[in-house]
Order: structure tokens, then C-alpha cells, then sequence
């Protein structure tokens, strides 16, 4: 989710052509991985997120490693749960008549949302 919001604000193409199987270089480790399905790519993702630096979001990291060691439209989802915060926001709709009422799942999801567009202001204010 975090990442989507990154290539939803930026408008970038999330379709670079990579496909699986393939070998990339861990941009953690700098070791040669043998990606052959969605879960080592999964793997590889989540090494990446446990190792991202304090100065930036996951979703920041993940916008600018993923297309270089796969095709990020394979694991991109969220859009319309980015497109119900945006008219949430917009409109001033609550998410639900009462917080006890929320969804925790959308709960975590806004909150993702929020916190990888505050990281998006940030890095357009040229502060990381």
C-alpha cells in the first residue's frame, strides 16, 4: 500500500517490462538473488522494508528500488482504497459514522496513506 501511494501521486508507469524469473542484485545485501516467483520477490520486499533508513518511508524506498528489481505493477494494489481516503479528505465524508465502527484494516490503510503523503511533501520539499 505504501509504495502504491508513491507511483498513484507521481503518476509514474508502474509497468517496466521485467518479468519473473530473474536474478537482481539485493539492494540491501548487494548479493545476487535468484527471484523465480512472487515469493521470493515477496521475501526481497520485506528485507527491504526491515531495512529501510529512519530518514525515509517504506514507501519511498520501495518507489525507488522495486522497478529495479522487478515489474512493480505485478505487486501494486490499493488504488481504490487511495481513491476513498482522497474523497474522504475531499469532501469531508467520515470513513464510518463512528471510529469503533472503522474497519481496523482501513483504519491502518489511511493511516499508511497519510503518513507516505506527509513523506511525499517532505521529499518535494527537498529535505531528504
Amino acid at each position: 500500500m505504501a509504495v502504491k501511494v508513491w507511483f498513484w501521486y507521481f503518476g509514474a508507469d508502474s509497468d517496466n517490462g521485467l518479468s519473473l524469473p530473474r536474478v537482481v542484485q539485493c539492494p540491501i545485501t548487494y548479493e545476487d538473488k535468484d527471484l523465480n516467483n512472487i515469493d521470493d520477490l515477496w521475501d526481497m520486499i520485506e528485507l527491504i522494508c526491515n531495512n529501510t533508513p529512519d530518514e525515509y518511508t517504506i514507501g519511498q524506498n520501495l518507489y525507488f528500488l522495486l522497478p529495479l528489481i522487478c515489474n512493480p505493477k505485478d505487486i501494486l494494489w490499493g488504488q481504490d482504497i487511495i481513491n476513498e481516503y482522497n474523497w474522504s479528505k475531499e469532501y469531508n465524508l467520515p470513513p464510518a459514522r463512528t471510529l469503533d465502527e472503522m474497519d481496523y484494516n482501513k483504519l491502518l490503510y489511511y493511516s499508511t496513506i497519510s503518513m507516505e503523503l506527509a513523506g511525499i511533501r517532505k521529499y518535494e520539499n527537498g529535505k531528504q
